[in-house]
């Protein structure tokens, strides 16, 4: 099955967690390798993606969120979840302080990936994907595998306000620009990332890890798509028509930073999900028969607090 048709009244964030795996099961693309300390353990080609519910106190607040971590070795308890063998820090999908319950998720696959959007309020949304991309014609390197998520909840020292759901300091997944690439925190606040790839130079480590993002450390790094991306000016510029209304839905492409020729190159694409100006549709809506448009965040608010209104970003799932 394509999608899981929505879920509503969702108790917590284990649900979540665990709905998540259970589908990319039940897809046949991971193996699953058990839960263990709260970390639910999935497997793909010697390739183990961890996730769990952490929550922290940031700023005063404390904040929500479902970690996710690709690793070589599967994690044994709570403290090997983020010493054994893998990226290089947690990629979190974020519920700033809400902790349930939640209004809806909706669950999305297609070839290898599986796409997670969860509604944490009415029509406000924080999203997760992860599993392999589709190589182009040159795939003789090794790797593929990535998660990327919307991390909402950031509340910088600086910064006295408790924003409701999002401030100006998140990102957000399929980032091509801002997106961060950190090691683990110290104390109670762990650090995160918009997301991680693999591309594996031998070593087994962390430098086999690309941050999804613009910053470049190891000789490597991963672009995407969205926000402040390659699409950003064909989002703006492309706007739905005066005839119809429409806008084209932009491909998720993935670029891979190559030390040598010192310049980014075509890798592949994550499939079932894409980039798409949503200034004329409705959240939830379904166009195209069988694309599914999301905002990144929240379409429209009166809340100052929610912050930003996607009034043109948003992001298609593939239903079919």
């Amino acid at each position: 099955m394509a999608f899981l048709p929505v879920v509503t009244t969702v108790p917590d964030r284990a649900t979540v967690m665990n709905a998540m795996a259970d589908y990319g099961v039940a897809q046949g693309i991971f193996t699953d390798s058990g839960t263990i300390d709260n970390i639910r353990r999935l497997t793909r080609g010697g390739i183990h993606w961890n996730f769990r519910t952490v929550s922290y106190v940031q700023n005063t607040v404390t904040i929500r969120s479902i970690e996710a971590r690709m690793t070589y070795s599967l994690p044994d308890s709570d403290i090997t979840y983020s010493t054994v063998p893998g990226q290089r820090s947690s990629t979190r999908m974020g519920f700033f302080t809400n902790n349930g319950p939640y209004t809806a998720y909706y669950l999305f696959q297609h070839n290898n990936c599986i796409h997670a959007v969860i509604e944490i309020i009415p029509n406000v949304f924080t999203h997760m994907s992860f599993g392999v991309i589709n190589k182009v014609a040159d795939a003789s390197w090794t790797g593929g595998e990535y998660i990327t998520a919307s991390n909402l909840g950031e509340v910088p020292s600086s910064d006295p306000r408790n924003f409701t759901y999002v401030s100006q300091f998140n990102v957000y997944p399929f980032d091509g620009g801002y997106g961060r690439y950190l090691t683990f925190g110290g104390g109670n606040l762990p650090a995160s990332n918009v997301g991680q790839f693999r591309r594996s130079i031998g070593a087994n480590d962390l430098t086999d890890f690309a941050g999804i993002g613009i910053e470049i450390h190891d000789n490597q790094r991963c672009r995407m798509m969205t926000r402040r991306g390659m699409y950003q000016r064909l989002i703006e510029e492309y706007t739905p028509n005066d005839f119809n209304f429409r806008s084209p839905i932009f491909p998720c492409y993935v670029r891979l930073y190559d030390s040598v020729l010192l310049r980014e190159r075509f890798a592949g694409t994550i499939p079932g999900v894409g980039y798409v100006n949503n200034r004329t549709i409705s959240s939830k809506a379904i166009v195209d028969s069988n694309w599914q448009v999301f905002p990144i965040v929240a379409k429209t608010t009166t809340d100052s607090l929610i912050h930003p209104a996607n009034i043109e970003e948003g992001l298609a799932y593939l239903r079919a």
